[in-house]
């Protein structure tokens, strides 16, 4: 009796852990990952965006995060202004650019182009001149083209 005590302690805690993480009450802090952990979503976001799209700085210093949820996210901050976008893990990844997939299905019936990859704005930062663009979702050519055309406040 003793050890199935434990064993639903041990699972309502694991339980109360995953709710958390899923609702995003437990922090984690934004940092870099140049190593070899991490390095994917590192590398996407480095090269894409040379060019923070909300404060249009040429060194953005891109730090990152992973959100748990329904759908798993990395957020990207940039160092300059703290605007923070974010992009799904399967579009990241590639995984959800076919449509073999479950979250690649998911993308078609809502109505998204599969070989795009979309990236929403979740928070603007200093910029509060782009505040309209704040909880919004671009294609990454969209978000490129808006980082392209602001001038950099420095």
């Amino acid at each position: 009796m003793w050890v199935i005590l434990i064993d639903r302690k041990i699972i309502k805690w694991y339980y109360l852990l995953r709710i958390s993480l899923i609702e995003g009450v437990i922090k984690m802090s934004f940092k870099r990952f140049d190593g070899f952990t991490g390095s994917i979503p590192q590398k996407f976001i480095d090269k894409n965006f040379q060019r923070c799209p909300m404060c249009g700085t040429t060194e953005p210093y891109w730090t990152l995060e992973q959100k748990m949820g329904w759908v798993n996210r990395y957020l990207f901050k940039c160092s300059k202004c703290e605007a923070i976008i974010s992009s799904s893990v399967p579009d990241v990844s590639g995984f959800g650019r076919s449509p073999l997939t479950t979250l690649g299905i998911a993308k078609a019936l809502s109505g998204k182009k599969m070989r795009t990859i979309y990236m929403k704005v979740n928070e603007v930062g200093n910029m509060q001149v782009t505040k309209l663009h704040e909880g919004k979702e671009f294609s990454l050519t969209e978000l490129k083209d808006l980082a392209n055309s602001i001038q950099a406040v420095e």
